[in-house]
């Protein structure tokens, strides 16, 4: 999926309560999220290479194995170089590394969910995965995720308005692409109206701390749920598919 869902659905574990885990938990969990997403320098490589080489070592099993070591160990050597020496609390290192396993599985899970797929299985196995039941970007995952964590970070005025920015990009991608329905259009500035609505009446992670954690583990579990039954109702379109493969196939 996009840099953004990856970045929200790490901050959604954070707010949801993981965040008192440890010191450092929040940004273990972001950076972790996103860590997978390294191999995008390929693109600089060219066409071709970027091809090759996406969602591939950097998503496989090997990298699930290294990569929360990797995001682990530079927070670690972050806390004790820089926060140690400013009197802050430690961040524990056993937490610190489970949270980061839990970020780093998240990136190439919600990866494989949508029809561009990856090779869970390099560097072993170079095969693609396909879960063709999200969209690369799914702007359900914007609405419910961006809109609690709108909610829990927008205490100043710089946060206020890069969640307007990010509500008015949002908008205008639902907007001017034509396949989108005007029900789905509708129900998403309904979305925004309603978020918009809670942020004014004071709900935020300062004034009701225990509301926001509570809602962010709501939408945590209604992303998993739109994300299985998405999958589950994609089953009959695939065997449709391979039916009308089989059926054009070429008798022997």
């Amino acid at each position: 999926m996009d840099p953004i869902a990856h970045t929200l659905t790490g901050a959604a574990l954070a707010t949801a309560g993981l965040r008192r885990v440890t010191p450092l938990a929040t940004a273990v969990l972001i950076v972790g999220a996103n860590v997978p997403d390294v191999d995008v320098v390929m693109n600089f490589a060219g066409d071709y290479a970027a091809l090759a080489h996406r969602r591939g070592w950097t998503h496989g099993v090997l990298a699930l194995v290294v990569l929360p070591f990797v995001v682990a160990g530079s927070l670690l050597a972050y806390d004790r170089t820089v926060r140690r020496r400013r009197g802050m609390t430690p961040a524990r290192a056993g937490p610190l590394l489970a949270l980061s396993a839990l970020a780093v599985v998240t990136h190439p899970f919600l990866d494989w969910l949508n029809n561009y797929g990856l090779r869970w299985l390099m560097p072993f196995d170079g095969r693609w995965f396909y879960g063709d039941a999200l969209f690369i970007i799914d702007p359900w995952v914007w609405l419910v995720l961006g809109g609690v964590m709108c909610l829990a970070h927008s205490r100043s005025a710089a946060g206020i308005a890069s969640w307007a920015a990010f509500a008015v990009l949002g908008t205008m991608l639902m907007l001017t692409t034509p396949e989108v329905p005007t029900a789905a259009r509708v129900v998403w500035i309904a979305g925004l109206v309603a978020v918009a609505a809670l942020r004014i009446a004071g709900i935020t992670a300062e004034r009701r701390p225990v509301a926001i954690e509570r809602a962010s583990r709501a939408v945590l579990v209604l992303f998993a749920a739109y994300s299985g039954v998405s999958a589950l109702a994609n089953l009959p379109a695939k065997d449709t598919v391979r039916a009308t493969l089989a059926a054009a196939a070429p008798q022997p």
